[in-house]
Formats: C-alpha cells, sequence, structure tokens
C-alpha cells in the first residue's frame, strides 16, 4: 500500500492545499517584485512552502491535527483556538470563498456580465459536487489524487510552459518596497507568511492520517512516515507552482499595467490560447477551489462531530455545505472583515504550537514550553490586532519590535521565549501526563 499511495497521496495533498489564495498570490507577487523576482520568490518559499511542511510533520509526529499538537495547553485553551481556527477557515471564509473565486475566474469571463441568477447556478454546481465529494471522505485519495490532480497539474504545466517557451512580456521595474534585493526577499517572505497554510497544513494533514487510517492503514508510525514523505513531494510541486505563477505575473505586469493575480492569468490565458486558454484556467481555478473545498468541509465536519458526539459526521456536511452555499450567494465583504482579524490572531499561535511540537524532543520541559511560547504569540498578536484598542504605551512598545512594519512584531519576542525554554530543567511528570492525553 505504502508504494501505490505515496503518488497519489502527495497529490492528494498539493490539491488539498492548492485553491484560491495559491492560484492568484504568486503572480500579483512576481507583477510587484518584477526584476527581483528571485528573491522575491525564495521569501515566499520560505514561509510558504517552509512552514506548511513543518506543520505536516508536527502532524505526522503527533500523529494527529491543531487539537493534538495543542496537548500541552489547558483542553479549554486549545478546542477554542481550535474551534476559531476551523471556523474561520471553514465556513465562515474558506469554504465560501472557493466558490466565488470559482464564479468569477471560471464562468464570468465567458458572461461578460455578472449575474445573481448565473451565481446561484455556479454555486449550485460547485456544493453539489463538493458535497458529493465530501461524503465519500474515504475514496479522498482515489478520486484527488489519481484523477483530479494528475487533470489539475496537467493544466498548470501547460500554462507554465507557455509562459516559459513563449512569453508575452519580461520583468519591468520593481514596484515601491521591491526595489532591492532585502526589500523583495521581505515583502516575498510577507506575502508567503499571509498565505496561512500552516493552517490548511494542520486541517489536511489530519484528514490524509484519518483516510489512510480508514484504509486499513493501522500502523502509526507507517502512516506518519507516508505523511512526511508525501509531504515533501507535494510542497516540492506547490514550490515549482509558485514559481511558474510567479514568473507569469512578473512577465504579464508590463503588458497589462495590472499587479491583480486573477486579471493577470487571464490575460496570459486569453492572449496565449484565447477561448481555449481561457477555458484551461477556468477548470485549473475549479478544480483547485473544489479541492479545497472538500477538505475544508470534511476535516471541519469531522472535528465538530468528534467535539460534540450527538452530531452525526454526515449532518454537519450537510449543515456546512448549505451554510458556504448560501454565503457565497450573500457575499464575503461583512465575513471577511470579520474572519481575516481572527485569522491573523490564530496564525503565529498555530506557528508557535507547531515550532514546540516539532522540536519536543530536545525540549527539557515541553509542557512549560508549549504554554509559554504560545501565551506569547497570543498575547503579542492580540496586540497587533486590536492595536486601535490596546493602551498607547502597549502599542507604542509593539510598534517598536522589530518586524513590527510587516506584521510579525510576535515573532522575535515568540523566538526568544522558545529558546530561553530549551534550557528549562527536565520535569517527567508532565511527559507522562501528555502521553495519557494522546492515548
Amino acid at each position: 500500500m505504502k508504494k501505490s499511495t505515496l503518488f497519489p497521496l502527495a497529490f492528494t495533498i498539493f490539491a488539498l492545499f492548492f485553491g484560491a489564495g495559491n492560484l492568484l498570490f504568486p503572480p500579483m507577487l512576481g507583477a510587484m517584485a518584477g526584476q527581483n523576482l528571485v528573491p522575491a520568490l525564495v521569501g515566499f518559499v520560505i514561509t510558504g512552502v517552509g512552514l506548511p511542511l513543518l506543520a505536516l510533520f508536527a502532524v505526522a509526529r503527533v500523529g494527529g491535527g491543531s487539537d493534538q499538537i495543542a496537548r500541552y495547553i489547558p483542553k479549554r485553551l486549545a478546542l477554542v483556538l481550535t474551534g476559531l481556527m476551523y471556523v474561520a477557515i471553514g465556513p465562515f471564509f474558506g469554504i465560501p470563498r472557493t466558490a466565488a473565486v470559482t464564479y468569477e475566474m471560471g464562468v464570468v469571463p465567458f458572461l461578460g456580465a455578472p449575474s445573481t441568477l448565473t451565481l446561484a447556478i455556479s454555486s449550485t454546481v460547485f456544493f453539489g459536487l463538493t458535497f458529493f465529494l465530501t461524503l465519500r471522505a474515504q475514496k479522498l485519495i482515489e478520486v484527488i489524487g489519481r484523477i483530479i490532480t494528475p487533470i489539475l497539474l496537467l493544466l498548470l504545466a501547460a500554462i507554465g510552459i507557455t509562459n516559459l517557451v513563449a512569453p508575452l512580456g519580461k520583468p519591468v521595474a520593481p514596484a515601491e518596497g521591491y526595489e532591492t534585493w532585502i526589500g523583495a526577499l521581505g515583502e516575498g517572505f510577507k506575502q508567503g507568511y499571509l498565505t496561512m497554510d500552516v493552517f490548511g497544513a494542520l486541517v489536511f494533514g489530519a484528514i490524509v492520517l484519518v483516510t489512510l487510517k480508514a484504509n486499513g492503514m493501522t500502523d502509526q508510525k507507517e502512516a506518519s512516515s507516508l505523511l512526511r514523505t508525501s509531504g515533501m513531494l507535494a510542497v516540492t510541486c506547490l514550490m515549482l507552482v509558485y514559481i511558474s505563477l510567479g514568473s507569469i505575473g512578473a512577465n504579464m505586469t508590463g503588458q497589462t499595467g495590472t499587479t491583480d493575480g486573477a486579471s493577470l492569468l487571464q490575460a496570459f490565458a486569453g492572449s496565449s490560447f484565447g477561448q481555449v486558454g481561457m477555458l484551461v484556467l477556468g477548470a485549473a481555478v475549479f478544480l483547485a477551489c473544489l479541492t479545497t473545498a472538500v477538505g475544508l468541509i470534511t476535516e471541519f465536519s469531522r472535528f465538530i462531530s468528534n467535539t460534540f458526539e450527538s452530531l452525526k459526521y454526515y449532518q454537519v456536511v450537510i449543515a456546512t455545505t448549505l451554510f458556504g452555499f448560501m454565503i457565497s450567494l450573500v457575499g464575503l465583504g461583512m465575513l471577511i472583515e470579520i474572519a481575516v482579524p481572527l485569522l491573523t490572531l490564530l496564525y503565529p499561535v498555530m506557528i508557535a504550537l507547531v515550532l514546540v511540537s516539532i522540536t519536543e524532543r530536545i525540549q527539557r520541559n515541553p509542557h512549560v514550553a508549549m504554554k509559554a511560547t504560545v501565551y506569547t504569540a497570543l498575547v503579542l498578536s492580540l496586540f497587533e490586532t486590536t492595536h486601535g484598542l490596546a493602551p498607547s504605551a502597549a502599542t507604542a512598545w509593539i510598534t517598536n519590535l522589530p518586524m513590527a512594519e510587516i506584521g510579525l512584531a510576535w515573532a522575535v519576542p515568540t523566538l526568544i521565549v522558545y529558546v530561553i525554554t530549551l534550557f528549562l530543567p527536565k520535569n517527567r511528570s508532565n511527559q507522562a501526563l501528555a502521553q495519557s492525553r494522546i492515548s
């Protein structure tokens, strides 16, 4: 099973990761970076590929998602943080956004103008297929890994190779903030961070382990090893696609005069292949968003049904799918205003959890280390997110921290606290408690 499952599993992980944001961020970054595309992509890969890979490794090590990774902090706090993360990236933002982007990039270009009726038809078809696949969670690797993702990769490869062989333009001067290699590297680092794919790794890694178990792989060590190996293959594919899309953005911005990712891709596909190119791009967008929606609904439903035992998995799937459908019709503006600050608040916390979890073997007291590191990230992230409501003295202090200008004021203090915890004395009772909670 291990040999026959490796590549389909890697393709499944890639497809679950590769959603709307992953398609649109790289060309926008390439357009802004222009002639400094290389350092910008290096920064993007560090945070947009490296951090999610570490999160996948953390999931593989503990044998579960964020609920298992957060085992050293109080259960109620872990439940609240995990629940907020699932709600934010699930029905309140991530799920309806996949349908909205599919309509905007895969349907509207062929209509001339959007309408309520066509949006309703598009969302109905999209969520109908999503619902069908989600109720067949045991077949995710078979359907997504062996069928959908190879088609998606072929479509993306066709677009990327065309840009490599017959580019429609060449990179122009970098935009403000990207003028130097260091500036471009920092901006790429920030854009990769803003993909928030650490959330995706925690969610989709858990899906993979559950799916492997449902398909008969009962050996936890073998499943974790397979997740690590397939995860490395998946993020390698992600990196190659990011480089390709970033190059398209850098080449096309001089031709179009825009830095919008969707507009750049549509202009490239239309100019290179005409209507066929638009169909190829629309199909790629549809498949990318479909697989991400399936993954989000699957794991959100699993989390809710496991947390509230009175709710059945299929009941949560139905409710979540209907909610996502309705929100996709109403619009995402207000929900984005709510979800994005929440995601921004939680993301540093999840990175802190991953950091301590992935290095637990060198931690002398992981129980205290996780609490200290997570609480530091949570408090500073809370101040950053609500800086308008925070006391002026605290706001002034935080804005003077390293990397505060790019929204990473929490990073250096959290890293310092983490390093300090490496020198704590051992506490075997806490380690035994953690092992009992896992079992």
